[in-house]
C-alpha cells in the first residue's frame, strides 16, 4: 500500500527534493503529511526520513512553520528532537531553543533533548542553552540537568561556559553531586 508519504519519500534523492519541498511547506497547511506513517523499513515517517538523511534545513522549516510537530511524543515521551539530537543535527536543536515550550519537552525519564545533545557533545546547543535558566533547571529522574550529563560526557566547553552561571553550580543531582563535581570525577 503505497501512501503520499511513501511517493514523497521515492523522490527524496532528486536533485531538487529540498527545494521543492521547501515550497510545499511554505504554501501548505496541513502538518499531517509529515508524520503520516510511511511503509518503509528504516523510515517511520517523512520527519524521521529527514532525519536519518541529515536534512536539516527541511526539518528546520517544518520547525518553524509546524511547530506542533514538535509536540508529539511517543508512547516514552519522545519527540523528533531527540532523535535529531541523537543524529548530531545540531541546527536542529538550536532551532528547536527558539520555542521554550518545546525544549521543555520531557521523556518518561524526565530529559528533554538538551540531556540527549549533551550525551552527543552537540557544544554549539549547550552554550545556547546556558543562556536560558528555565532549560538548564529541569531535571531528568536522578535530578541531572543536561549540565551534568555534558560533565560526564566530558564536554569541557559547556563546563567551562556555565561557570559564566553561578546559579547553576547549586544544582545538585539525587546524590548531591554539581556538575562540576561531575567533571572533576570523570577527570580523575
Amino acid at each position: 500500500m503505497t501512501n503520499f508519504a511513501d511517493l514523497i519519500l521515492a523522490q527524496i534523492n532528486s536533485p531538487d527534493f529540498d527545494e521543492k519541498l521547501l515550497e510545499y511547506i511554505a504554501k501548505n497547511d496541513d502538518p499531517s503529511l509529515f508524520v503520516e506513517k510511511a511503509y518503509s523499513i528504516t523510515d517511520k515517517n517523512l520527519i524521521s526520513a529527514f532525519i536519518n538523511r541529515g536534512k536539516q534545513n527541511l526539518l528546520c522549516a517544518i520547525l518553524e512553520r509546524f511547530p506542533s510537530l514538535a509536540k508529539i511524543q511517543d508512547e516514552f515521551g519522545y519527540t523528533f528532537l531527540f532523535d535529531a539530537a541523537h543524529a548530531r543535527l545540531e541546527q536542529v536543536c538550536l532551532k528547536a531553543l527558539e520555542n521554550i515550550e518545546i525544549a521543555k519537552i520531557q521523556n518518561v525519564h524526565g530529559e528533554t533533548f538538551l540531556h540527549e545533545a549533551a550525551r552527543e557533545s552537540l557544544t554549539k546547543v549547550g552554550l545556547k542553552a546556558l543562556e536560558l535558566p528555565e532549560l538548564v533547571k529541569i531535571q531528568d529522574k536522578y535530578e541531572n540537568t543536561f549540565l551534568h550529563i555534558a560533565a560526564l560526557s566530558g564536554n569541557k566547553k559547556i563546563c567551562l561556559a556555565a561557570q559564566n552561571f553561578p546559579e547553576y553550580e547549586n544544582i545538585k543531582n539525587r546524590r548531591g553531586e554539581s556538575y562540576r563535581y561531575c567533571q572533576e570525577k570523570r577527570i580523575v
